[in-house]
């Protein structure tokens, strides 16, 4: 939520400017409240030009990311590759081998234009201008496929066989050495694979037969006549619906897991050797595995969650999902530990303690709660709704508190207190010491080991 703590002011114009080191040896520098901010902490560093820009770098790894109004403008850049994006949606990337010599580039304009060029194989390039023509490598819908004024022509490519559509989906046939089919969609249609799978339907998506793993001793064979019913059946699973999708059963043979579904998925409850579900919607939900506990109450008011991993157990608490959020996290190797916590209560006021006595706050905090994992977010969009700020390290015992970007500002320790009020006051007292400036010199008084000074229109009088 906050950088790191900063125990040394060099120069205190804040808002305006604030120049500071913090506790690592790095620079921290803020000018014109939250618009810019740059901090150096061993090899990282960052720079937020806000709203509009936030970079990062790493001198170890060698890496940089940028982002300009993220989504709008993403830029990834590391040894071996290059990547960027303009909301999702124009994006390309560049990859390099160990001698910085480009292997293979690629550039797209989702949906419409679409590019993949290796350097070491050109048999691999590919370019595509949807829906006119063209080769798309491994997408997400439909795999690697050529096409010809789609829906006109389709050629999907499959390690098996061709498959084809002219116009797609309505005529296809599937070509290969043994492989075959056709189908009139969405009236019927029938492909198969010899001894690998057998795939029938009719009256798409109400009537189907499909059967897979046929090299293995008990194929699976799911099928249905919706709605009426849907089954699977395979060597590890049984699961049959009556009136899909609301009455049936699921049985796993190899976990022992049995579950029945009533009215679903309002009511569903399931039972095995290492899970239990229970469902019984709005009132309660829970589900419970070896690595995971979750619960809801009243959905969805009231949610709680307890998961765990080889070295960390976790807890989180949400009420109406975001109003109140917390989550604690327990070490397993020292379960003596105090645990590190972090708390929303959305859009107010977020706070994290990492457990071993440094605990930070922000008022307002809208965003944080969305974008739990989001450096960006953190870097770029939360600073700037820091009205209220504080920083508490009980090791060091030392606790900052700002306001409105740092324009008011009180650092205290054991021992000592300094108080500033942007370039205008500053109060500083500490053991032996005791400071008051005005204007930054125009006015002060300073007493230090005994001896007293005044300052008078930045002039020092001894």
């Amino acid at each position: 939520m906050l950088g790191g703590l900063r125990v040394q002011a060099e120069v205190e114009w804040a808002p305006l400017w604030r120049d500071t080191t913090n506790a690592e040896g790095g620079r921290h520098v803020q000018v014109l409240g939250p618009i810019f901010e740059e901090e150096t902490v061993g090899p990282v560093r960052w720079e937020a030009f806000r709203p509009l820009a936030v970079k990062f770098y790493n001198e170890d790894t060698g890496t940089e990311s940028a982002y300009l109004l993220p989504p709008f403008l993403s830029w990834h850049n590391s040894e071996d590759k290059t990547r960027w994006s303009i909301m999702f949606v124009i994006s390309g990337t560049e990859e390099r081998d160990a001698e910085g010599e480009i292997e293979e580039t690629t550039f797209s304009i989702f949906p419409f234009v679409f590019r993949d060029r290796n350097a070491q194989n050109a048999e691999d390039n590919t370019f595509a201008v949807f829906p006119l023509y063209g080769t798309i490598n491994n997408s997400l819908l439909l795999g690697s496929f050529s096409f010809v004024a789609f829906p006109a022509y389709l050629n999907m490519h499959r390690p098996e066989a061709e498959r084809y559509g002219a116009p797609w989906p309505l005529i296809q046939w599937q070509e290969g050495p043994e492989a075959g089919g056709f189908a009139l969609w969405p009236l019927g249609g029938h492909f198969y694979q010899k001894d690998k799978y057998d795939h029938q339907f009719a009256f798409w998506p109400f009537i189907y037969r499909d059967i897979d793993q046929m090299d293995q001793p008990q194929p699976r064979i799911r099928q249905g006549f919706l709605p009426l019913y849907a089954i699977e059946r395979s060597a590890t699973v049984e699961d049959v619906s009556i009136i899909w999708p609301f009455f049936g059963w699921r049985e796993e043979f190899d976990s022992g897991y049995y579950e029945q579904r009533l009215l679903w998925p309002l009511w569903v409850q399931g039972e095995g050797p290492n899970q239990t579900f229970e469902r019984w919607l709005p009132f309660y939900s829970e589900e419970i595995t070896p690595e995971r506990d979750d619960r809801w109450y009243a959905w969805p008011f009231f949610h709680q969650t307890q998961a765990r991993d080889d070295a960390y157990r976790f807890e989180r608490t949400q009420v109406l999902y975001i109003m109140y959020w917390e989550k604690e996290v327990y070490s397993l190797e020292n379960p003596e530990a105090v645990p590190s916590t972090l708390l929303h209560m959305w859009p107010f006021y977020s706070e994290y303690s990492n457990g071993k006595g440094l605990t930070q706050a922000q008022f307002p905090s809208p965003l944080a709660v969305f974008f739990p994992n989001s450096e960006v977010v953190k870097k770029l969009y939360s600073p700037l709704f820091t009205f209220y700020r504080m920083q508490r390290d009980e090791v060091t015992g030392v606790t900052e508190q700002g306001y409105f970007w740092d324009f008011i500002h009180e650092t205290k320790t054991e021992d000592s207190t300094r108080f500033t009020l942007g370039p205008i006051i500053e109060h500083d007292v500490a053991p032996g010491r005791a400071k008051f400036s005005l204007l930054d010199g125009l006015f002060g008084v300073e007493r230090n080991a005994g001896v007293t000074t005044f300052s008078l229109l930045w002039f020092t009088i001894d």
